[in-house]
């Protein structure tokens, strides 16, 4: 069975970039993802999000939308401790090769 998996979070572009690679990967599965409430209940929760989050707010809305999901955030280690009371289960850094994100998400 694939891992499901979302991202959530990221510029548009590079979002989209993102779920086009993963998308690729014969044993992931993108799911999509949103903070919003409208059509909630038609979105399978994914196994794993992978998120950029702006704050440690976002990061609790996410939780709330998302409560069984691990969360994978995308936060470089300089600003981790604005994260240090939310539930974020791993980070990766921003600089992390294509190659060592997936290795992270299989490890997951």
């Amino acid at each position: 069975m694939k891992q499901t998996v979302g991202v959530l979070g990221f510029e548009p572009s590079l979002q989209k970039s993102l779920e086009l690679l993963l998308h690729g990967e014969h044993d992931l599965a993108i799911v999509p993802v949103s903070l919003s409430e409208s059509g909630a209940a038609s979105q399978p929760e994914p196994d794993i999000l992978i998120i950029a989050p702006p704050n440690a707010e976002w990061v609790e809305k996410v939780r709330q939308r998302y409560p069984r999901v691990r969360l994978l955030a995308m936060v470089d280690w300089h600003r981790r401790y604005q994260f240090s009371d939310s539930h974020i289960d791993d980070y990766v850094e921003s600089l992390m090769s294509y190659k060592g994100l997936l290795d992270l998400l299989r490890e997951f």
